[in-house]
């Protein structure tokens, strides 16, 4: 799961309740970047599934191409899981994040599309079936 949900750090203390001395978690740094719209691209097999917007204003859209890019660079994939993107003023689409594909939230993603996500990455997780890939040949 997600240890550190991303902050803009500008301080030690910005770093305060972001862990222990204990833990020493792989933390990764970018430059401040003002998202406008946030979009994510749910994945099955390595076929997206659907794109939906779950933060931001709705009308600063996506670049297919760069999603596909990802998807496409994205060697070793699990059964599941969704790419996240943010969309700059300027219309530039960035990734953000890779989420696990077994406790993502649908943000409007079709019923069946998003239960066959879930079956796909938890069969992948347990080594079973996954009965639900009847429309696949795989």
């Amino acid at each position: 799961g997600k240890r550190i949900t991303g902050k803009v750090i500008r301080s030690p203390k910005d770093l305060i309740g972001l862990g222990s001395s204990y833990e020493n978690p792989d933390i990764i740094c970018s430059e401040v970047v003002d998202f406008v719209a946030e979009w994510r691209a749910y994945i099955r097999y390595g076929q997206i599934e659907g794109v939906k917007p779950y933060y931001g204003d709705w009308h600063f859209h996506y670049d297919p191409k760069v999603i596909e890019n990802c998807l496409n660079d994205y060697v070793d994939q699990p059964a599941g899981f969704s790419l996240d993107f943010g969309v700059t003023k300027t219309g530039q689409t960035l990734l953000i994040e890779v989420n696990e594909g077994y406790s993502l939230a649908s943000y409007g993603l079709y019923d069946i599309r998003y239960a066959k996500l879930l079956a796909a990455r938890w069969a992948e997780l347990t080594d079973t079936v996954d009965e639900c890939a009847f429309d696949l040949d795989i």
